[in-house]
């Protein structure tokens, strides 16, 4: 199962679900979309809805629902378990000073992890030859969970190369899926329940069914059974191991509004030499050389602290609402 979001972060969201037959990288995939509003899913998850082939529908009683959407009732609960999850991706503008590009998408990726202890009682007994395997129970990461998986062992080593090891291995036993990929850490405990000698996958490793991960060399034969070391606690292996598996990806998508809010390039300048060359709503005049230029008060007064206290003051330029001076020149004035 996939999903993906497209559009913007509001509630006119459209949520595409697709339920797939296999993993998102299956080359013979077939999926089936399922698409819907944000201002309806409420209704859909509290309506008492199951998903169908067909798409969502009403349960029309509990026996009927229980025939008509068995083999879909899974995927109902993880497309709510991935609703639950999506997480809200900080705005565009918020989440770093840098570049701010048109598009944008948050990926999150879902990693289950969980762990299992396995103890093999009187150790030293066990006779396997070299290449023989000593399997644990399976186990899951969950009641729920239709993927199993069991530890493997080889005490007396897998071939002639680890024949004076011990040779551990995680095993894929049963999954719905057509392949999962898995990180995976092995130790063992001591007498003091400590972990030691652990070893760890280095990257998620691609399990199908049936393939095992693990490491052929885990540990020597001679330092484990060495009563010095502790790790035979009243011949007593304990193996630990914690798997960490890679489940869904919810991809979140949206634009940019920095475009939107552009801010317009000042043109206060070029706007203010129109007002004075077009003489418009002018309220006294400057007199240069026997020529009368119209101007703006409260515009000189803004630009000159000289204006602002000869309009500011009872002076005879302020009531006459004229300016002489023998001073400038007209081409500075225009300047």
């Amino acid at each position: 199962m996939g999903v993906r979001f497209s559009g913007s972060r509001n509630r006119t969201l459209q949520y595409v679900f697709v339920v797939r037959s296999g993993c998102a990288d299956q080359k013979n995939d077939s999926s089936q979309p399922i698409t819907f509003n944000m201002a309806d899913a409420e209704s859909l998850f509290t309506n008492n809805n199951v998903l169908t082939p067909n798409g969502f529908e009403r349960m029309k009683s509990e026996d009927g629902a229980m025939k008509d959407a068995v083999s879909f009732e899974d995927e109902t609960v993880r497309l709510k378990e991935v609703m639950s999850r999506v997480p809200t991706p900080p705005p565009p503008g918020e989440m770093s000073s840098g570049p701010v590009a048109e598009s944008w998408c948050y990926t999150q990726v879902k990693v289950v992890k969980f762990s299992y202890m396995w103890t093999i009682n009187n150790f030293s007994f066990c006779r396997e030859e070299m290449g023989e395997v000593l399997k644990s129970s399976t186990f899951s990461s969950g009641p729920n969970d239709k993927m199993k998986w069991c530890l493997r062992v080889n005490p007396k080593g897998l071939d002639d190369e680890s024949k004076d090891y011990l040779s551990l291995y995680l095993l894929l036993v049963s999954c719905p899926k057509s392949e999962v990929r898995a990180k995976f850490k092995f130790s063992l405990l001591n007498a003091k329940r400590e972990e030691t000698k652990a070893m760890e996958s280095q990257r998620a490793y691609r399990f199908v069914q049936g393939k095992d991960w693990g490491f052929k060399k885990f540990i020597r034969r001679d330092f484990l059974l060495d009563e010095a070391n502790g790790l035979l606690p009243d011949d007593k292996l304990t193996l630990f191991c914690e798997v960490s598996v890679v489940q869904d990806s919810v991809n979140i998508s949206g634009q940019s509004n920095m475009n939107m809010l552009k801010v317009p390039e000042c043109q206060l300048s070029d706007d203010l030499g129109n007002l004075w060359e077009c003489s418009r709503f002018t309220d006294c005049s400057l007199y240069v050389g026997g020529q009368e230029f119209k101007a703006h008060k409260s515009i000189l007064a803004a630009r000159s602290p000289v204006f602002n206290a000869m309009f500011e003051h009872e002076m005879e330029e302020s009531k006459k609402n004229r300016v002489t001076s023998v001073t400038w020149t007209q081409k500075s004035l225009r300047k």
